[in-house]
């Protein structure tokens, strides 16, 4: 049986009195619709203002993004040691994030740009999503003027290209969560246009 030793004065925030009567109030749709990178040397002084991500998307391969798709995560993937009688401790702990999308470009075919170079240059970006149900996921180490994404272990994508069908392009992110959580807020209509909607700025180059 472990001892009790606290090793701190925070405790887990109970949200038992913020559940609504409703129940259906109180779920939460899975899912993850979209996936945008940021290049690590971006830093976000708002979170939820619109124009400094406008601002971000302005300068070319800071902000990269993949059409709608879906994706999911799990529990995740846990090493342990024993380092006394009675002690264990979690030596690693990592995330894996799976995603899909089947809409390709059709006519100038830079998709397959995009996977190649993103394959290459993933280490230079860090990770936030849209879930389906709306919401900003992000790394709970951000604070402002700094980054708000995750930094990934790996990165492979990869088209599936069936016998029949239609082709996929996905993605499997690896996030090393030994430290970190991840973050949530409701994002405005305003900022979700301007992170995973607007035009970025492409020039100076092609892809990342």
């Amino acid at each position: 049986m472990a001892e009790c030793t606290p090793c701190g004065t925070e405790f887990p925030s109970e949200y038992l009195s913020l559940l609504n009567c409703k129940n259906q109030l109180n779920t939460r749709q899975a899912g993850v619709a979209q996936l945008a990178f940021i290049k690590c040397d971006q830093i976000v002084t708002s979170l939820t203002l619109a124009s400094e991500w406008d601002t971000i998307r302005g300068t070319a391969g800071a902000l990269i993004r993949t059409p709608n798709g879906l994706g999911s995560f799990g529990k995740p993937n846990t090493t342990d040691a024993q380092i006394g009688c009675k002690e264990r401790v979690i030596t690693e702990k990592t995330l894996t994030l799976t995603f899909k999308t089947y809409k390709y470009d059709n006519e100038t075919f830079t998709d397959a740009d995009f996977m190649c170079q993103l394959n290459d240059s993933f280490n230079a970006y860090r990770l936030i999503w849209l879930g389906c149900d709306g919401n900003l996921y992000f790394t709970n180490a951000y604070t402002s003027g700094t980054n708000p994404g995750f930094a990934m272990d790996l990165l492979t994508s990869w088209d599936d290209n069936p016998e029949n069908g239609l082709m996929s392009k996905n993605f499997e992110i690896t996030i090393d969560m030994i430290e970190t959580c991840y973050s949530i807020i409701k994002p405005s209509a305003a900022l979700i246009a301007a992170i995973f909607q607007g035009q970025a700025n492409t020039s100076g180059g092609s892809g990342l």
